[in-house]
């Protein structure tokens, strides 16, 4: 059982470009860690795509950035979390539950607003009862594959749920075929995590392979729609294996956290300092240069310097990480050979 809750949203808030939605916890010096994963925004009922995320326990809030496209003027905005164990906000013993919570929506943004474009079943009643819906019954559907090692990454439009009245999970995977280069290869079980589907397979997988992904209609429902069961699909990519990438950038003090979506580690033969200095941040356009790193799963801790000053939403933040040679110093940490590319995050 989930402790009671004692995190509670004072306010959820559009910013005047319509791009971050900002929500206010009422409780401050909050513990744990969040996914973009589990939280959803909905524009006129229909889900917009949303960029990293946020998280300032020390001040108690989460944004959630690059809306896109922007939210205009009078649309109407929600938020939804779902809850998971993995990713979690605590306070003491308290631990936030699942809410679902309109949103005050300050854009000036001028555009037109849209009908809704229904995510829901439609009505099943004829004559003059029940709801009707002035859109489709909408499936979900893939948006990209990502793969790393043994593990092939579904990531679906909308959240996904398996039908438990009639598979179970080890029935899941026998419904995908997964293909590399034409070739099939085996699969040894499947899960499901939010919006993704995790397949896992029996032989590493290929690297700058061309893969497909083949569903076959059966166990896959929509979340929050139980009737509306997923069809069946074919996903082709190329390019496949996929560098960890940063989910968000946390700063406290002068420790600077970049969260990563796969867990990392520093190559072997380099040193933290070596790690340290191939990250550069930036406090509105001013560089700094970390005095040492750390890593830890999928965080990067930096240790900034006696200069580094103190920071507040409205600053523009940015880290950029510089890849050095084709082995490091920043790995996958479940496949040392996949090197982690350069990149650049902004908060």
């Amino acid at each position: 059982m989930q402790p009671r809750s004692s995190v509670t949203v004072s306010g959820v808030t559009v910013n005047s470009a319509g791009t971050t939605v900002r929500v206010d916890f009422s409780q401050t010096g909050l513990s744990g860690n969040v996914h973009e994963n589990d939280w959803t925004v909905s524009v006129n009922g229909a889900v917009r795509t949303q960029g990293f995320i946020s998280f300032d326990p020390a001040n108690g809030w989460v944004r959630l950035n690059n809306i896109s496209p922007a939210i205009t003027s009078g649309q109407t905005v929600t938020v939804n979390y779902a809850y998971n164990s993995a990713h979690r906000v605590t306070h003491g013993t308290g631990v936030f539950q699942p809410f679902t919570r309109t949103a005050t929506n300050n854009s000036a943004v001028q555009g037109t607003t849209p009908p809704p474009v229904s995510t829901s079943p439609p009505s099943k009643g004829g004559g003059g009862g029940g709801t009707v819906y002035p859109g489709p019954w909408i499936t979900p559907k893939p948006q990209r594959v990502d793969v790393s090692a043994s593990t092939v990454t579904v990531t679906m439009d909308k959240r996904v749920s398996l039908n438990t009245a009639s598979y179970s999970a080890s029935m899941m995977a026998g419904y995908f075929t997964v293909r590399f280069n034409g070739g099939i290869y085996d699969l040894t079980g499947a899960s499901l995590d939010g919006y993704q589907i995790r397949l896992n397979l029996a032989k590493t997988a290929p690297r700058n392979a061309k893969i497909s992904v083949h569903y076959t209609k059966g166990p896959l429902l929509d979340y929050a729609y139980p009737d509306n069961q997923v069809e069946g699909f074919g996903y082709y990519s190329s390019g496949t294996w996929i560098s960890p990438k940063p989910n968000r950038v946390d700063i406290s003090g002068k420790t600077v956290t970049v969260n990563m979506d796969k867990a990392v580690a520093l190559a072997s033969g380099y040193t933290q300092a070596q790690l340290a200095g191939q990250f550069t941040v930036r406090i509105n356009g001013q560089r700094y240069t970390p005095t040492t790193a750390s890593v830890a799963d999928r965080n990067v801790t930096l240790t900034m310097g006696n200069d580094f000053p103190d920071t507040g939403e409205d600053d523009k933040k940015s880290v950029d990480y510089e890849k050095k040679g084709e082995d490091g110093p920043l790995l996958e940490a479940a496949y040392s050979a996949n090197a982690v590319d350069g990149f650049g995050i902004y908060g």
